[in-house]
């Protein structure tokens, strides 16, 4: 949904339009075709219309076989081709793509695109079967979003702005109390540099996780937090390599 998000803005939509338009292009022509795999070990991968990260994946391909595709429009054979075809549609057609795969600013905004979209592509992890649990690490990487949005010097502040209130506008529909107890409670930022237990917002999630669990003991709710903080500070039993492990 964030992905489909960022088709709002203007130069993104169209960069990946015009992605689809090269892949269709070379794909859907044998002679194309043939001519590209000459050059690249790599398939391009169309993508699906109702699965926006198929679109990341194809946009990804895109930006990796650049110099085979660089390569597959001035090869002889392809131009010769493109330039003996009967159908004059087809012709100019092709020669659109083909300024296009020679046009480095457009490449530069594709790989732009690319690095904007990969850590929103890695919140897929939710969706898998593995034996790690996951929703602690979607709190830290909505974060981390937000400062990735931030670091990227080819944005706009423009683009910056309208992007990182898509995440929150998500963030807002997506976020429980379940996160932030999560968040607080994975080894992996268990560690200096992350201030869980003095982000308001996340120790109230913990705590109302606790007082759901012991709704009618005290003492456990008491007891819960006590423990949270010995796991924090890796101190007790918590200091041990096997109950880390």
């Amino acid at each position: 949904m964030l992905l489909e998000d960022l088709t709002k803005v203007d130069w993104i939509k169209g960069n990946f339009r015009e992605g689809r338009e090269i892949v269709k292009f070379i794909t859907g022509h044998h002679s194309s075709l043939a001519t590209f795999r000459s050059h690249s070990k790599l398939e391009l991968l169309k993508p699906n219309d109702t699965r926006f990260c198929t679109e990341f994946n194809s946009h990804s391909r895109l930006v990796a076989v650049k110099e085979d595709l660089q390569e597959t429009v001035v090869d002889r054979i392809y131009k010769s081709w493109l330039q003996k075809h009967k159908q004059r549609k087809l012709t100019d057609h092709g020669m659109e793509v083909s300024a296009r795969v020679m046009d480095e600013t457009w490449c530069e905004k594709a790989s732009t695109l690319v690095t904007l979209c990969e850590p929103i592509v890695s919140l897929s992890l939710v969706d898998g079967g593995g034996a790690s649990p996951a929703v602690g690490k979607v709190y830290f990487k909505m974060y981390s979003l937000l400062q990735h949005i931030d670091g990227m010097a080819d944005l706009s502040e423009a683009d910056c702005e309208a992007l990182k209130a898509f995440v929150n506008n998500r963030w807002q529909m997506l976020h429980t109390d379940v996160h932030s107890a999560g968040f607080v409670l994975d080894p992996e930022y268990n560690c200096a540099g992350y201030t869980q237990g003095t982000n308001e917002e996340i120790m109230s999630g913990f705590s109302t996780i606790i007082e759901k669990l012991y709704s009618d003991r005290a003492e456990k709710q008491g007891l819960a937090l006590q423990q949270l903080t010995k796991f924090r500070d890796s101190t007790g039993i918590f200091s041990r390599e096997a109950v880390k492990d």
